[in-house]
């Protein structure tokens, strides 16, 4: 309840319930889920899922087919640029540092001067698509149904821990940087005094560079990752069977034939697939 509703998949006021989030405790669970909590499809499949697995537990009934399906890409991730303040209180004031400072980083008069760098960052992706498991026997009669539920929204997932992350990092690495700029600067600045200022901006800018290569970010991808895992099970005989997946967007409905299996007596099966 507390982290499956910052995600959109789940909640329709995500929005409201993430910005929120540190006052929710003070608030009794009814105002909670009046105020900031709108199930969607999704979540009402995942409790009904989970509803139906605690009464077979109970009933000591197992289903002996599971099905996990690992659907789409996640969400891309890219660099994003932030730009931060450079504290300028904190140059020496003597000698016009200042004004040198504000002309190396190409700041506009009676602003304050700024640096960059590069932080990771996703996009937003959405689950839209319903998913139906259907299995039929040798002979193509369909024996049972069910919907392959979202138990884990990776794409929703890794947002939220990117844009945590952006807003945790974004003072430290800021700070950080703002040191090595100001160290830079007045090196530069020194530079100028003996080579005038075109050198001392060569300088400064092989300085720059090599500030901004230190904190590029990092985009090793996680391509293999799935947008979703979704799962689904069956209490089926023995027998040879195959596995449909229905895949519905709005009206539009698409459905293959994914894969045969045989259960056995007494057998256990996990299909673990991969849908794109």
């Amino acid at each position: 309840f507390r982290n499956y509703n910052l995600y959109p998949v789940f909640n329709s006021k995500h929005e409201k319930f993430a910005k929120d989030f540190d006052q929710l405790h003070t608030l009794n669970a009814s105002k909670v889920n009046k105020d900031y909590v709108k199930p969607t499809k999704f979540a009402k499949d995942l409790l009904a899922f989970i509803d139906g697995k605690i009464k077979g537990l109970k009933a000591r009934k197992n289903n002996n087919v599971t099905v996990i399906l690992q659907q789409g890409y996640v969400t891309e991730k890219t660099a994003k640029k932030i730009d931060f303040p450079l504290p300028v209180d904190s140059l020496p004031k003597t000698g016009g540092m200042v004004q040198f400072a504000a002309e190396m980083l190409n700041a506009a008069k009676n602003t304050v001067p700024t640096i960059s760098f590069e932080l990771p960052s996703v996009k937003q992706k959405k689950t839209k698509k319903e998913v139906v498991l259907i299995i039929k026997n040798k002979a193509g009669k369909v024996v049972s149904t069910t919907k392959a539920i979202v138990m884990n929204p990776i794409s929703d997932i890794a947002y939220q821990s990117m844009d945590n992350k952006i807003v945790a990092t974004y003072s430290k690495i800021g700070a950080r940087l703002a040191v090595k700029h100001i160290a830079a600067l007045i090196a530069a600045y020194e530079t100028s005094k003996k080579t005038g200022r075109a050198i001392a901006s060569m300088a400064y800018a092989a300085s720059n560079k090599a500030i901004a290569a230190s904190e590029v970010a990092d985009l090793r991808f996680w391509s293999t990752l799935p947008h979703t895992i979704r799962i689904g099970s069956f209490n089926l005989p023995a027998g040879e069977y195959s596995l449909s997946i229905k895949t519905i967007e709005g009206k539009n409905t698409v459905e293959h034939v994914w894969k045969t299996f045989r259960v056995k007596s007494k057998q256990s099966r996990l299909l673990n697939l991969n849908v794109m």
